[in-house]
């Protein structure tokens, strides 16, 4: 599994636009989740568990997001 960097972009399947701004850890979970910030519209900031950032969607049988950036 290749982990996101900060400032690289991705693209989510539907064709939103997202920066990876870092990482955080649930406090429920512990698990490590990578905090992301939309890109064309309000700036909004999503946390998703890294696993499933990585993962193929299991409904569409694609990457849930694609990495834009090097």
């Amino acid at each position: 599994m290749d982990k996101p960097q900060i400032g690289e972009t991705y693209r989510h399947f539907k064709g939103y636009y997202y920066k990876i701004v870092g990482y955080a850890i649930c406090s429920e979970t512990q698990k490590e989740l990578v905090l992301y910030q939309e890109i064309r519209y309000n700036g909004q900031v999503w946390a998703r568990p890294l696993e499933m950032f990585v993962d193929v969607h299991p409904e569409h049988k694609v990457k849930r997001f694609k990495k834009l950036t090097t």
